[in-house]
């Protein structure tokens, strides 16, 4: 894994890190420019860190289309001891700011854990802090509606058939935070990032799975999608390796 960890301008992952850094009390690891992904990695598994900030892509070019760079993003967010803040070339030093995020979710651990992590940063802005929860469809909706009857998948994403969703909303919200919840029949990629630009959101986050070292693995086509499609940083948090989500916010 040695995707060299280039900063926009040397400048975007340590404004990020010190913006989390003020927001948690906690000190993340920074992959310098041209620093490998590995050393990053393996610097932030010594310290036993709690966030890590990488950058993805370079100024004035897109996210890349290789499916070698898509893996290698993968295994570090898999192997990683904390949740991974990743930053797309279009992301500056200047947007900062941990005040509100949207969050892609469904009922599975890791996507708890995103929404926990995110609400780790967002939770310290007395009182402005926000999360919007997003459930949307994993499959694009024109896809399932070639063998699924409208009327059935609209019956499907009804807010009421997702108890899960609310009870993970209380949980936040009972942290001192505001939460909102979207639950839609649009695909989930376009929904976390139409809502991201909708409300000028500091964040998104998504639950990614764990992996081990040497094996392969890809992000899958949603965690694709929202890193080209969202105007603001991705964060990446997965379950712990015991199965379980990370504390709740104090």
């Amino acid at each position: 894994m040695c995707e060299p960890a280039t900063d926009h301008g040397a400048s975007g992952p340590a404004a990020w890190a010190r913006a989390i850094a003020r927001q948690t009390g906690e000190r993340p690891v920074c992959g310098a420019p041209g620093t490998p992904w590995s050393e990053v990695l393996d610097r932030a598994i010594k310290r036993d860190a709690g966030w890590l900030v990488v950058a993805y892509g370079s100024p004035g070019f897109p996210l890349p289309q290789s499916c070698a760079r898509h893996e290698r993003l993968a295994r570090l967010v898999g192997q990683a001891p904390c949740p991974v803040l990743t930053l797309q070339p279009w992301v500056g030093a200047s947007a900062a700011r941990l005040e509100t995020a949207v969050v892609g979710v469904n009922a599975s651990p890791k996507a708890r854990a995103a929404a926990l992590a995110a609400a780790r940063l967002v939770s310290s802005v007395g009182g402005r802090g926000r999360l919007i929860l997003a459930h949307g469809s994993e499959d694009h909706p024109a896809e399932l509606a070639a063998h699924t009857p409208w009327p059935e998948l609209t019956e499907r994403m009804r807010p009421e058939r997702h108890a899960w969703i609310d009870e993970l909303a209380r949980e936040l919200t009972a942290r001192v935070l505001a939460v909102d919840i979207a639950v839609q029949l649009t695909w989930a990629p376009e929904l976390v990032a139409g809502l991201a630009r909708r409300h000028a959101a500091d964040f998104v986050a998504l639950g990614a799975g764990r992996c081990s070292e040497g094996v392969s693995k890809q992000l899958d086509r949603i965690h694709v999608q929202v890193l080209r499609e969202s105007p603001c940083p991705l964060l990446m948090a997965a379950a712990r390796r015991d199965g379980r989500s990370p504390a709740p916010v104090a």
